[in-house]
């Protein structure tokens, strides 16, 4: 009886040895999974195609009319929306749109039949493309720009199929142009060692016609200006490298800056990265609190 004990004891600690020794593993493979040692993001999960539903709370009275409509995230914040185009002399004053419980800015506009070209003025600063854009094409600045068709009834046609698709299966951060597949991620730049930001994205399975812009904001809030690159099924390979850069020296805002990807007007990255004139900087001066790290 008493072996018997013995055996029973050394099969529970040799349990209990097995659970912390899997429970460590599991630890460390989450630390190098969501810690800061990661090296890139994989964004393979970010997929944008222009197939979505329009939101279901638009009244059949309202669908009379050609009408345009933005679905705010909650990682960019809006306080003004209004449609530019054609059809107003692009005056951002004369289409305001309204935003609803949902968090969806809506507007309606009496045309005449046809197409129009036109983008959303968002915070009346940043001009967008649509992501339910009816189709795409090359406007007249050499940029991609959405399009409205209205029928004979003068109702929006909304024929928007498969516009555009495009998954974004690496981003990353750092000072240099780099064609290595591993990017190397910085969160910190220092103006006497780099010279410029950038940020790299990998894009795969695009078809139909894009443009991916990327904005960043200074520390203090304000728009530091954006740029965005337009993408052609035709044109590009299976994979596509994007760069997005503006250089920094001893005049460029120190603190922490704010970068938001978008996708023909689709909300797809939010990163962050700290300009400074010093390396000894902490990580909590970096990442706030609950933060999440790309």
């Amino acid at each position: 009886m008493q072996q018997n004990r013995k055996d029973h004891s050394v099969i529970i600690g040799l349990g209990i040895s097995a659970t912390i020794m899997i429970l460590g593993i599991l630890f460390f493979i989450v630390l190098g999974t969501f810690g800061y040692t990661r090296q890139s993001t994989n964004m393979s999960e970010v997929v944008t195609s222009s197939i979505k539903d329009i939101p279901s709370d638009i009244t059949p009275q309202e669908k009379q009319k050609a009408y345009f409509i933005y679905e705010e995230q909650q990682a960019f914040k809006i306080y003004s929306i209004s449609v530019i185009g054609s059809f107003n002399n692009w005056n951002e004053n004369l289409a305001l749109c309204q935003k609803d419980d949902q968090g969806i800015w809506f507007v309606t506009v009496d045309l005449a039949p046809g197409e129009y070209e036109y983008k959303f003025f968002i915070n009346n600063e940043l001009a967008l493309n649509d992501p339910w854009a009816d189709k795409y094409i090359i406007g007249q600045d050499n940029e991609v720009t959405s399009v409205v068709i209205v029928n004979d009834d003068g109702q929006r046609a909304h024929t928007a199929g498969v516009q555009y698709d495009l998954s974004i299966i690496q981003y990353a951060t750092h000072s240099f142009e780099q064609e290595e597949e591993s990017f190397e991620n910085k969160k910190i730049f220092n103006i006497f060692k780099d010279s410029q930001i950038v940020h790299s994205i990998a894009c795969t399975d695009i078809s139909g016609l894009s443009e991916v812009v990327a904005v960043w904001y200074r520390p203090d809030g304000r728009l530091y200006g954006y740029t965005g690159e337009s993408l052609s099924a035709n044109s590009k390979e299976e994979e596509y490298l994007l760069y997005y850069s503006f250089p920094i020296d001893k005049n460029t805002m120190f603190g922490k800056w704010k970068v938001y990807i978008f996708a023909n007007g689709y909300f797809l990255i939010e990163d962050s990265f700290t300009i400074t004139d010093s390396e000894s900087i902490e990580i909590r001066d970096i990442v706030e609190d609950g933060e999440e790290i790309l």
